[in-house]
């Protein structure tokens, strides 16, 4: 929604990664880079025993050299930074990304290669397993760049997604 209110956030019309499209840059700052009205969602249920569900969700980025941080996560507060946090993808400190599935810090990667290369690229997570009762769900996390397999959780994960409401 291009009429909420945004901190740290530039908006450019042109020479996006396609065909030209528009872009955000955010800055990185605190607060910085999110919109401030946004709306909480509780993480689905599955019922006692599910299996076989798969979702994921994707970002387009460029990053510069030496450039590390959150590309995007789900958290406990609406604040940058604040309260717990997962479902996050980030570049660390030697570009390569890395993502984390639970509050605990759980988490895949990192990628080969680093994306601190200031050019163009695509990276998409894939969440799947199956929800066991009292257990939670018992996730297969897989993270794609550039339509490449980068890292998998393992096949076994006994770390399971953590349940809340978030932003």
């Amino acid at each position: 929604n291009p009429l909420l209110p945004r901190h740290g956030t530039t908006f450019h019309p042109s020479g996006g990664p396609m065909g030209g499209a528009g872009y955000v840059t955010l800055d990185g700052g605190t607060p910085g880079g999110y919109a401030t009205s946004v709306v909480v969602s509780t993480q689905p249920g599955g019922g006692l025993v599910s299996a076989g569900t798969v979702s994921g969700v994707g970002v387009w980025f460029k990053a510069a050299p030496g450039t590390s941080g959150p590309l995007f996560g789900f958290t406990a507060s609406p604040s940058n930074g604040a309260g717990d946090a997962d479902r996050a993808l980030y570049l660390d400190g030697t570009g390569r990304l890395r993502f984390a599935w639970n509050t605990t810090g759980a988490k895949i990667g990192p990628s080969g290669p680093s994306y601190t290369d200031g050019a163009w690229h695509f990276a998409y997570v894939t969440f799947g397993g199956v929800n066991v009762a009292l257990v939670g769900v018992i996730p297969q996390v897989t993270l794609w760049v550039d339509g490449v397999e980068q890292a998998t959780s393992p096949l076994l994960s006994l770390v399971p997604m953590t349940p809340y409401s978030g932003y």
